[in-house]
């Protein structure tokens, strides 16, 4: 988690003063409202990664990704933004869609999470989808993202810093507006 935190810090720090960030953390749900609203108070962005915990209190956590891509289009989509140039949403995630459930279909958790990506995409956002370690489902993920090269596979934290950084020389040329989606919790292989 320390190197997650790291490299989504790195990230911030890539922006331009004119950029705005949010942050949005999810696991069984999506914070509400946003950790950070988007805003160019990168400081206050930095304090709400550095926050990000795992939940040890036994409850087990689930992958709601839906949940967190409307979260986050719902923040950018905010008439206070209609000004913004340019509306992006980053999404990392270390599993596959389980949250939110529907009876009798399995495949809900994933179904919910890539009309929340149409949604958000037929609107005007562009989605960056980093895929951390390898319980992802590549080719749903693929199809979340706004564009299949921009989905980006991470077989570990450390590699993250490199995507964010790839990412931030895409978007940053036109002063755009980022939520970024951080999972609160990563697998224990990954400590």
């Amino acid at each position: 988690l320390t190197a997650v935190k790291e490299a989504a810090i790195s990230f911030i720090d890539s922006l331009d003063g004119v950029d705005k960030v949010g942050i949005v953390s999810f696991a069984t749900d999506a914070t509400t409202p946003p950790d950070v609203s988007l805003s160019n108070a990168y400081a206050m962005a930095k304090q709400a990664v550095e926050k990000i915990s795992i939940i040890r209190d036994g409850t087990t956590q689930y992958t709601n990704i839906g949940d967190a891509i409307d979260r986050a289009f719902q923040n950018l989509s905010s008439p206070e933004f209609a000004d913004l140039s340019e509306r992006v949403i980053v999404l990392l995630t270390d599993g596959i869609a389980t949250k939110p459930e529907k009876a009798g279909d399995t495949n809900f958790p994933l179904v919910y999470a890539e009309q929340k990506a149409v949604t958000a995409k037929e609107s005007g956002a562009l989605l960056y989808v980093i895929g951390l370690g390898d319980e992802v489902n590549a080719e749903s993920l693929k199809k979340i993202a706004s564009a299949p090269e921009q989905y980006f596979p991470a077989s570990s934290a450390v590699e993250l810093e490199n995507i964010y950084k790839e990412i931030a020389v895409k978007i940053c040329k036109n002063q755009p507006a980022v939520i970024e989606i951080i999972p609160r919790a990563i697998p224990s292989n990954f400590f």
